[in-house]
């Protein structure tokens, strides 16, 4: 997560939506030619009597945006409940931006819906615990992150962290396929 920047650097924003918005607005940000990117979750919905998995949005009301600062500005002045997530630093709300080498890992293991993934807060796990690790070979081949026991999984898992905003479990990864990363 970067504090320092410039209004003119195209960035991922992480923004918060009204709950169940989430798709609307991603669209309408879309019209206007801006990336964005929600995780979603195959989830298993029943409408009318039938039974069927649905992606659909993971953690309520979270949208990345992708973007310069100037053109979100603008944006939200039509878009007027798209609002950044911040974090108080000395006193001042400064928006939370990702890294977009975070960004490129998170959305790598998020989007291959194959594969089991969770979602927690950073409150719900304690990274200092784990060990750095890179995935080597197979769908998450390059991904980074913690290889460490998650509660209520039997094995250890790989955790990716977005820095204080939100934590993704992998499934379960072999341990061949697992390179320790020394410091």
């Amino acid at each position: 997560m970067s504090v320092l920047h410039k209004d003119d650097e195209i960035l991922w924003y992480a923004m918060r939506v009204p709950y169940r918005n989430e798709i609307k607005v991603q669209n309408k940000l879309k019209e206007k030619g801006i990336e964005t990117f929600i995780p979603k979750k195959r989830k298993l919905v029943k409408r009318r009597g039938r039974s069927y998995y649905e992606l659909l949005p993971a953690v309520n009301n979270l949208i990345f945006v992708h973007s310069k600062l100037d053109i979100i500005k603008d944006v939200k002045k039509e878009i007027l409940n798209l609002q950044y997530l911040v974090n108080k630093v000395n006193g001042q709300s400064l928006p939370i931006i990702v890294r977009d080498s975070e960004m490129q890992q998170f959305i790598r293991v998020v989007e291959n819906y194959e594969e089991e993934v969770n979602y927690f807060s950073p409150e719900e796990i304690n990274i200092s615990k784990g060990t750095r690790v890179r995935i080597i070979g197979g769908s998450f081949d390059g991904v980074e992150g913690v290889f460490m026991k998650v509660k209520g999984k039997r094995s250890k898992r790989v955790v990716v962290m977005l820095d204080k905003l939100l934590a993704v479990v992998m499934a379960e990864v072999e341990s061949d396929l697992i390179e320790v990363i020394k410091n």
